[in-house]
């Protein structure tokens, strides 16, 4: 899908919802696979929905554009 001209609906693929993947991440820090979560090229919406979901082992958000120009 990346890198075409043109949007086809048809090549779509469903998305995995945030509470999903915030599960899943929930499961590999409690397993102390990984230390620490982070969120990159995210939305002040989704950041903020991630943390009320109560994201676990979120350590570092960055928002859609970067704090430092």
């Amino acid at each position: 899908m990346f890198g075409e001209l043109h949007y086809d609906p048809a090549r779509a693929y469903a998305a995995v919802g945030l509470e999903e993947q915030l599960e899943a991440l929930g499961s590999a820090v409690a397993a102390g696979k990984v230390r620490a979560v982070g969120l990159s090229n995210e939305t002040a919406w989704g950041l903020t929905t991630a943390c009320h979901l109560g994201a676990p082992g979120l350590g570092v958000g960055v928002g859609s554009h970067g704090v430092l120009r």
